[in-house]
C-alpha cells in the first residue's frame, strides 16, 4: 500500500487487523482504510431515525447490529455520537460520504464513556475530521486522550492479548486540545439547535459514563447507561455489568434522572432505537434487574454460582419480553461472560471485606 502523503520518512505505519497501513501522523489521512476493506455501504447498514437528520450506522463491530455510531445532521453540518472501535472507523467515514457530509463539516463527537467499543476509534477517526471537537465525561477524557496509559493495559487484562489485538487493533491517542471535559448539565454542539446535546453524567455502568440529550429532537443517546437495545430480544433492556465499576446505587440515580426527560427515542450504542411508549417499562425493568444483581452479589461465593444465577435472572426478563431465543443464545449474543465477570468482581470485593 502506497502512502497517501508526501512525507514518507515521517509517516508511522500502524497495523490494522494484520494489514500494514500508511497512517500518517502529519497528514492525518485514513482514507486508505476504506479502500483496503473495499467497504460497500448497504441500505440496511444505516438506520434512519429522523429523516434528513438522525442516522444510526452499523459499524459491524464483532457482528452485525452490535455497535452503532449516530450521525446527526442539519444541512451541511453534522455531529457524531460515539467513535466506536478502530474497526468502526471505515464504516462511519463511508456513511458520512454516502450521506453527502463533508468530513470538514463534522463539528463535534460525543463519547459516552471510555470503554474501547465506544471510544477506541476516537484518535483514528479524528485524523479525517479536522474540525471536530470531542466531548466526554471528565473522568473519561484522559483515557481517550492517552488510551495507552491505563485503558489499553486494563483492556488487555480483561480480554486477553489475543482477543484485544483482534477486536481493538491500531488504537491511537488524540490531541488534548481537541477534547472538552464536559461538566454535568453543560450543552455543546454546532450552531443549529438540532446539533446541540446536553451532557448528563450517568453513573452505574461506569463512573466515567455520560448520556447525551437532544432537547430539540427529544432523543436520549444512552451509550451503555440504560441497557442493551437489541431487536432480536424485543428490546429487553438487559444491563451491561462489565468489570469493574458496576454500581447499582448510582445506576438507580441515573434512571431517576433520565426518566424525567421528555424522550421520544432512546438510542443505545448496542444497538437499536427504543420508542417513547416502551420507556416506562424499560425503567421499571432496569430497576428490578439492579435489585436482582445486588441480591446475587450478596449471596454468591463463586464464579460458577454467579453465572448460574445470572442465567436465571436474564431468563426471567427474556420471558417477560416474550423472547423466543434461549437464554444460552442470548448469553452469546450479549457476550455474557464479560457481564458475569463484572458481577463476579463485585462478589470478590464483598468476600474480601467479610
Amino acid at each position: 500500500v502506497e502512502r497517501l502523503c508526501d512525507r514518507p520518512r515521517e509517516c508511522s505505519p500502524i497495523s490494522f487487523i494484520g494489514v500494514p497501513l500508511a497512517s500518517c501522523e502529519l497528514c492525518h489521512s485514513v482514507d486508505q482504510f476504506v479502500f483496503l476493506f473495499n467497504i460497500k455501504l448497504m441500505p440496511e447498514d444505516v438506520c434512519t431515525v429522523i429523516p434528513n437528520h438522525v442516522y444510526v450506522v452499523d459499524t459491524k463491530f464483532l457482528r452485525d447490529k452490535m455497535c452503532g455510531v449516530t450521525i446527526i445532521r442539519d444541512g451541511e453540518e453534522a455531529i457524531l455520537v460515539e467513535a466506536g472501535s478502530t474497526i468502526s472507523v471505515p464504516h462511519t467515514l463511508n456513511a458520512l460520504k454516502e450521506l453527502g457530509i463533508d468530513c470538514n463539516n463534522v463539528k463535534y463527537m460525543f463519547i459516552t464513556h471510555a470503554h474501547l467499543d465506544h471510544s477506541g476509534g476516537t484518535g483514528l477517526i479524528l485524523r479525517s475530521l479536522p474540525n471536530c471537537t470531542v466531548v466526554a465525561h471528565p473522568a473519561a477524557a484522559p483515557h481517550i486522550i492517552d488510551p495507552h496509559d491505563k485503558l489499553v493495559p486494563a483492556a488487555i487484562q480483561v480480554y486477553g492479548e489475543q482477543v484485544f489485538n483482534q477486536d481493538y487493533p491500531g488504537i491511537v491517542g488524540m490531541p488534548a486540545d481537541r477534547m472538552i471535559s464536559a461538566e454535568n448539565g453543560s450543552v455543546y454542539g454546532a450552531a443549529s439547535s438540532l446539533l446541540k446535546l446536553r451532557v448528563i453524567h450517568a453513573h452505574g455502568h461506569a463512573f466515567h459514563h455520560a448520556v447525551f440529550y437532544s432537547e430539540a429532537l427529544k432523543i436520549l443517546f444512552a451509550g451503555d447507561g440504560l441497557g442493551f437495545s437489541f431487536s432480536e430480544i424485543n428490546f429487553c433492556p438487559l444491563l451491561c455489568t462489565t468489570p469493574t465499576q458496576f454500581d447499582a446505587t448510582a445506576w438507580r440515580k441515573t434512571v431517576d434522572i433520565v426518566s424525567k426527560l421528555d424522550v421520544d427515542y432512546l438510542i443505545a450504542t448496542h444497538f437499536d432505537c427504543a420508542e417513547k411508549n416502551s420507556l416506562q417499562r424499560r425503567w421499571d425493568c432496569i430497576l428490578r434487574q439492579l435489585d436482582d444483581y445486588e441480591a446475587l452479589i450478596a449471596a454468591s461465593k463463586g464464579r460458577d454460582e454467579v453465572k448460574s444465577k445470572y442465567m436465571g435472572i436474564i431468563q426471567k426478563y427474556l420471558d417477560e419480553y416474550d423472547v423466543k431465543l434461549s437464554s444460552e443464545r442470548v448469553y452469546a449474543l450479549i457476550y455474557g461472560d464479560i457481564n458475569v465477570d463484572g458481577l463476579w468482581y463485585r462478589v470478590q470485593r464483598n468476600l474480601a471485606k467479610a
